[in-house]
């Protein structure tokens, strides 16, 4: 990873306890909803899985970067951007990228897959470049909006996640779905309610919702049948 030294956190914040919160007011506001499931998730992976060499493709802004510090001996970052100040290899995802074979202990895929046009050639570089033992962490959203028009191609479900994994030599260690039917339509409502009056109406609206029973036994019925999106570890 560049620039470390002027690196400074973002939406991802670490508790002193070691917890992880997601800070919403350093994120869009009409991505509140999903912040708020996806950052717990997608860290509980990283504090689990993650280990050695790291690999983060497609890094962006490195929001969890505080964490893989203290989890990983070193840290490679891959993006397309350009501009990117972390990037140690601007690269195409969906060509071959610039890492030798088996140089990684740990490949961080977060919300990349939906945005990349050959998504079994990515789990494919993710298998070459990921040591025997090694792990991939991905997170995607699946029912959700079209969040980068015009480069939004896949949004995968379960078994496509299983499928791809299967077919570049991974095996699916860990596969789980973050939100429900209800949660997918609060993040709808939040899309709506970004800014001003309206978002404030909406986090008041949300903080009723999700205390109530019929929030979360609807919640538990639909997390695998309409899921606002997932999180993967596969290993090698």
């Amino acid at each position: 990873m560049r620039n470390a030294h002027v690196w400074k956190p973002g939406f991802v914040c670490v508790n002193t306890d070691g917890s992880v919160r997601a800070d919403l007011s350093r994120v869009y506001g009409g991505s509140q909803h999903i912040t708020s499931l996806q950052v717990p998730a997608v860290a509980a992976c990283i504090n689990r899985y993650t280990y050695g060499e790291l690999l983060d493709a497609g890094c962006g802004s490195m929001p969890y970067y505080e964490l893989l510090r203290k989890l990983s001996h070193t840290i490679t970052a891959l993006d397309h951007d350009e501009k990117n100040p972390y990037a140690d290899h601007i690269c195409d995802l969906n060509l071959r990228w610039p890492c030798d074979d088996q140089s990684a202990d740990t490949i961080l895929l977060l919300d990349v897959i939906a945005h990349v046009t050959k998504p079994a050639h990515v789990f494919s570089e993710c298998a070459r470049c990921l040591k025997p033992g090694g792990r991939l962490i991905l997170s995607t959203p699946f029912v959700y909006w079209n969040s980068m028009h015009p480069h939004d191609y896949f949004h995968p479900s379960a078994s496509a996640l299983e499928m791809l994994a299967h077919e570049s030599g991974l095996r699916i260690l860990q596969l789980e779905s973050y939100g429900g039917y209800p949660d997918v339509l609060l993040d709808t409502l939040n899309k709506g309610a970004a800014t001003g009056i309206k978002n404030k109406l909406f986090r008041l609206f949300k903080s009723l919702v999700i205390k109530t029973r019929a929030y979360r036994k609807s919640n538990e019925k639909t997390l695998y049948s309409y899921p606002l999106g997932y999180v993967c570890v596969a290993t090698k």
